[in-house]
């Protein structure tokens, strides 16, 4: 996979991704070094969890199949892959689903990272990295991944049809600098952009009454056309996960 170009393309029509149950081989003194990066960070005062993360170990991929082979690491070692260089069979090659939310008049939707996450002001979609209730029968469920995320982090039940139109996985992303792989789903709703923002402040609402913090700061929206997305990525001074802007362009070629 090239480091550098963002690869935007259709979801591959056979997709097996599988984990089963191996942990992915590092070097002692990686992990000895990893051990010491990640207690900096608490000591530091992040309140970061040292969580599971299913990294690459294997990939095939063409245009007619997407084979992949995934082991358990952890947190620890996704974060310090983006901060240092390690060599290719070292680095944490990370996969997760990601939504396009679309609402029904032509609004694309996307959060930023609240300053407690690991990304402070991030803009990306909706989505996240594959939790263990995503693997069944050792192969992943993204779409159940990606429902998850939409329930913890703007509080939208994808599998209400009263909310929801379609999902489907639309592309897969690949490329970019940190070896990241990500399979996009498009959601429609029925709903429009006013609605889904109540919706979402109602789930803010709630959270603050349980004392709990937000994933995303804030929700963004921009119309799906040219002028729009030229006025918003051209303007936008703000980090953003590497393959939103290439996201917002393809569905505007592909129109």
């Amino acid at each position: 996979m090239n480091r550098r170009k963002i690869n935007i393309n259709s979801v591959p029509k056979k997709m097996s991704v599988r984990y089963q149950n191996k942990d992915l081989y590092l070097p002692d003194e990686l992990k000895k070094e990893l051990d010491h990066y990640w207690a900096n960070l608490i000591k530091s005062g992040k309140k970061f969890t040292r969580g599971n993360v299913y990294a690459i170990k294997d990939i095939v991929m063409n245009s007619e199949k997407l084979n992949i082979h995934l082991e358990k690491t952890d947190y620890a070692h996704y974060l310090y892959s983006r901060e240092f260089p390690l060599s290719e069979e070292n680095v944490c090659k990370e996969i997760h689903s990601a939504a396009m939310i679309k609402t029904s008049d032509e609004k694309m939707f996307f959060g930023e990272m609240s300053p407690n996450t690991a990304h402070p002001n991030r803009l990306q979609f909706v989505g996240g990295g594959i939790d263990l209730s995503d693997i069944k029968g050792g192969l992943v469920d993204f779409k159940h991944s990606l429902v998850r995320e939409a329930k913890e982090e703007v509080g939208l039940d994808l599998l209400d049809e009263t909310i929801t139109e379609t999902i489907f996985p639309k592309y897969i992303k690949t490329g970019g600098l940190y070896h990241v792989i990500a399979i996009i789903y498009e959601v429609k709703l029925k709903i429009d952009s006013q609605k889904f923002e109540e919706l979402y402040n109602d789930f803010i609402d709630l959270l603050k009454e349980a004392g709990e913090e937000p994933e995303f700061v804030n929700l963004h929206s921009v119309s799906v056309n040219l002028e729009s997305i030229n006025d918003f990525f051209n303007n936008e001074k703000r980090a953003m996960v590497d393959y939103i802007e290439p996201v917002f362009r393809e569905e505007v070629d592909n129109k």
